[in-house]
């Protein structure tokens, strides 16, 4: 809870031989929003889509429904 791990560059997850779902915020090289995925369960995949190019995981529940939409821009920074 409280953390998440940036991946980049990254345009796909995959979540096979994990045991628990994952909130995932595809971003731009500019740190837009490019795709909201959440929830996503075990051994599944999960494209970013055109303009992806970080990814921010975090265990699933993390994000508020509504909370992160495409074209947002997200401000990142490390504790």
């Amino acid at each position: 809870p409280g953390s998440a791990l940036l991946i980049t560059p990254c345009t796909g997850v995959h979540t096979f031989g994990m045991r628990f779902p994952l909130d995932l915020v595809f971003l731009s090289r500019a740190h837009k929003v490019v795709r909201v995925v959440r929830n996503l369960p075990p051994n599944r995949m999960a494209w970013g889509g055109q303009g992806a190019y970080n990814v921010v995981e975090m265990a699933a529940g993390t994000l508020d429904p509504g909370a992160l939409a495409p074209g947002d821009e997200v401000t990142l920074s490390s504790s």
